[in-house]
This record gives structure tokens, C-alpha cells and sequence, in this order.
């Protein structure tokens, strides 16, 4: 979105964060996995050194993961995302398979556990018998979504709140002006919403 006062070209070109979306969406990560791995091997790790529960570790095990994989984001895929697809995709894989063999040079092949006293404990359901960590997992997962859709929703906030100080703006789909107009027009139209949030047709 472009949001200005005053005599601007409505129409320059300015990818905002309505763009975003639409621009990363082609991004293929396959080195998903291997963080995950890394982020099993420092909750490991934090356990040694600190004896805590892991999943009170859990969140400085996300900002660790985090730190790294920001980096490689924005300096390594976003620049190759021009190139096509497949750019970061073979560099994605690329990575992954030097990451796993590096944790195998470091940790070997031995087979680890995060020991806690819950994790072998079941809850049994009737005649179903359920290991309780699995419900804590799911807890944990269903935490995170809600969390993401929260996130995603503030960014329709932040939208907003630009046009209520801008005097004009558009919104560009693709590099091309969606919606032109006053802020006013702009943000009481329902097409806004679909744009940022994704599922717009083409009209």
C-alpha cells in the first residue's frame, strides 16, 4: 500500500505491506525440517546446562532458532526470491543437508532423548490411553496458531491505522494499483481486507 499527503503520484510504485505477502508467498523453503532438528538440539542443550524444564525453555529456544534463521531469511532467500522459485529452493535444500551433517559431526549418530518426568506418563480416556505429552504438544500447537492469526490480524491493524493519517492512498496486487482512492474510501472498502489477507479474485 502507498499511503501520502498532499500531491503525490498515487500512482508510484511502492511495495508496503499489503506487497508482502503476495511477494514471499512463492518462497519454497525445504530447510524447515532441520531447524526443527536445531531446535530439538537446544532444548537439549539448555536442559544440560540449565536443568530447567524444557518447556519452559521453550520460548528462549524459539528466539535462539529465531536469531539464526532471520539472518538467512532476509539476507540469503529474500535476494534470491527474484531469481524464481527454484533459487531458494535448491539453496534451502542445499543448506539443509550441510546443517545435518554438521549436527552429525558434532552429536553423531547416537540417538538422545529430553528426559522429563512427564513425557512416559499416559492419560487414560475411557479405554483410550493417551501419552500425556502429546496433549501438551497439541496445547503448545494450538497456542501458536492463535498467536500467528493474532500477528496476522495487527498487520490489518497497522493498515488501518496508516489511513486514517494519509489523505490518499492505493494498494498495489502484483505491482499493479488495486484500489485507488481517498483513505477514507479506501478503508471502508471490503475488498481491503481481502487483498491483505489473501483469497482477492481478480476482477
Amino acid at each position: 500500500m502507498s499511503a501520502y499527503r498532499g500531491r503525490r503520484n498515487p500512482g508510484a510504485d511502492r511495495i508496503g505491506p499489503l506487497d508482502r505477502p503476495r511477494r514471499h508467498a512463492a518462497l519454497i523453503n525445504l530447510a524447515h525440517g532441520i531447524f526443527l532438528i536445531a531446535g530439538a538440539y537446544a532444548g537439549f542443550l539448555l536442559l544440560q546446562a540449565t536443568g530447567l524444564d524444557p518447556l519452559l525453555t521453550l520460548v528462549v529456544t524459539a528466539v535462539l532458532i529465531g536469531a539464526v534463521a532471520l539472518p538467512i531469511e532476509r539476507f540469503l532467500l529474500q535476494p534470491l526470491a527474484k531469481y524464481g522459485a527454484e533459487a531458494p529452493m535448491m539453496t534451502t535444500f542445499g543448506l539443509a543437508i550441510v546443517l545435518e551433517n554438521l549436527f552429525g559431526l558434532e552429536f553423531s549418530a547416537d540417538t538422545r532423548s529430553i528426559e522429563t518426568g512427564y513425557a512416559a506418563v499416559p492419560l487414560q480416556i475411557g479405554p483410550i490411553s493417551v501419552p500425556l505429552i502429546y496433549l501438551i504438544c497439541f496445547a503448545i500447537s494450538v497456542c501458536v496458531i492463535l498467536i500467528v492469526h493474532v500477528v496476522v490480524l495487527g498487520g490489518m491493524g497497522n493498515i488501518l491505522g496508516t489511513l486514517v493519517v494519509a489523505d490518499r492512498a492505493c494498494v498495489l496486487e502484483h505491482g499493479r494499483i488495486a484500489l485507488s482512492g481517498s483513505a477514507a474510501q479506501i478503508r471502508s472498502n471490503p475488498r481491503l481486507r481481502e487483498l491483505y489477507l489473501g483469497g482477492a479474485q481478480k476482477r
